[in-house]
């Protein structure tokens, strides 16, 4: 079993639940070609993940008949199995599906994914933390600038309200003076 059956696994979960998520919202446009398309998009996907699970299982269970396992021992839990103790991550390699080395820790070991501790965990809450506030002054600054221009156009638009308070024609705002009459006794030499 090779670790890129594995990588392949988890991409495949992984482009299902975006394209559920896409789904989603060709849903909500109600966007029925879209959605079409969306769904034959994830049942091709469930079937090829289904396919690599058979595959995946079927070398689990061919591995612990190979080491002779005992049949009442849950797969993946007895230490003699090939695969390690652990199912639910993906199992160690030398190489990726690239071909490039494993990420290796500081101690000279691979990383495993059962090494997470209560202090890595606090470490990403502070550094969450650390980020939201930074992220919420940023914001305080941008909130700010924009109170600024919106004091300024409210000053420029009382300013040009009194100018044309003050020096608006005394005919009244926006009144249209009519000079027809006018035109026409001009027009033919009467006035």
């Amino acid at each position: 079993m090779a670790a890129f059956e594995w990588m392949e696994l988890q991409t495949l979960t992984s482009d299902i639940e975006v394209a559920r998520s896409r789904l989603a919202a060709a849903r909500a446009d109600r966007d029925h070609r879209r959605m079409r398309a969306l769904e034959h998009e994830i049942a091709a996907a469930e079937r090829r993940r289904a396919r690599l699970l058979s595959v995946l299982t079927d070398d689990l269970a061919d591995a612990g008949q190979q080491s002779g396992a005992d049949p009442d021992t849950p797969l993946g839990t007895d230490p003699d199995t090939p695969l390690g103790v652990n199912l639910d991550a993906p199992p160690a390699a030398d190489h990726d599906a690239a071909g490039a080395p494993d990420i290796a820790s500081p101690e000279g070991g691979n990383i495993v994914w059962e090494q997470l501790t209560p202090g890595d965990l606090e470490r990403a809450e502070q550094e969450l933390a650390k980020r939201r506030e930074e992220m919420l002054a940023r914001h305080a600054v941008e909130l700010k600038g924009l109170d600024d221009d919106r004091d300024r156009i409210a000053t420029l638009e009382q300013a040009i309200a009194e100018f044309m308070r003050k020096f608006s024609p005394t005919g009244g705002a926006g009144e249209v003076v009519q000079l027809g009459d006018e035109r026409e006794m001009r027009a033919f030499g009467r006035g």
